[in-house]
This record gives structure tokens, sequence and C-alpha cells, in this order.
């Protein structure tokens, strides 16, 4: 039975996505008037979204990171960045697009655990991403 194996890398067209959109909320945030303390606590707080998102999205450093994954028709597998495995199934909250793929899992045993993987053009080679397109969108691998 045919499969696929990828290995997601960080993505610098995602870091900058997420560098570009953090630094539009700045402007918006400077031009909406909620005083001197609603701009300094919503600085700080896109400050702290923009770190978070940049290291789990866009460059892949957090624990939970996916590092390989393995699919198939209807099974997933997942390993994160400490080599911990686990069966997942994909779930229906998931986007694909010809620039950007979100997939959203759980896991099937050991209850609400939640994975999500962004996929952005260059987080995989080109052969790769677009076997994964092609199974997400059509269920069958190409």
């Amino acid at each position: 039975m045919n499969r696929i194996e990828f290995m997601p890398k960080p993505s610098k067209w995602l870091f900058f996505v997420q560098l570009s959109l953090h630094g539009l909320a700045f402007v918006a945030l400077f031009c909406a008037n909620i005083g001197l303390l609603g701009e300094g606590l919503g600085c700080l707080l896109l400050l702290l979204s923009g770190y978070r998102q940049c290291w789990l999205w866009a460059l892949q450093r957090g624990s939970r990171s996916i590092v390989k994954g393995i699919a198939m028709l209807d099974r997933w597998w997942l390993m994160d960045r400490l080599n911990r495995k686990y069966e997942v199934i994909l779930s229906g909250e998931s986007l694909v697009t010809t620039v950007l793929i979100i997939l959203n899992f759980r896991m099937i045993e050991g209850g609400r655990r939640r994975f999500r993987l962004v996929l952005a053009p260059d987080s995989l080679d080109f052969d790769a991403l677009r076997r994964l397109r092609v199974l997400l969108m059509h269920g069958f691998i190409a």
C-alpha cells in the first residue's frame, strides 16, 4: 500500500507572514483610541503572541512540533521533537489550499490531545507537498 512520508522543516514564508500580520496589528493598535495603558497591554500581548506563533508554527521549535509524518489513506502517524509517536485521525476542521495547508489531528487513543500542523509552500519539498495535497483533496495517493 502506498504511503507518504514527510518531514516538515521551518518555513521562512510562514515566519514572514506571521511577522507581517503582527506588525499590522501593532499599527492598528496605535491607530485605535484606547489610551496609553491599553496600548501598552496590547503591545505586550502582541509581542507574546508573535513570539509564540513564530516559535511554534514557523520555526517549529516547540516540544510538540511535528518533525515527521506518515500518511496513508485513512491512517496517520506523527512524531514530535521528543521522538514520541502518535497514531492520529485527521479532523474535519483541516484546511487545504494551494498556498497553505492546516491539518488538525486528534489522537485515536489517549483522549483529548490534539495536534496542529501548518504547512507553507517551503515547509516540504515540492513533490511531497503535491502528493499530500492530492491525498487530502481527493483521497488517493498519486
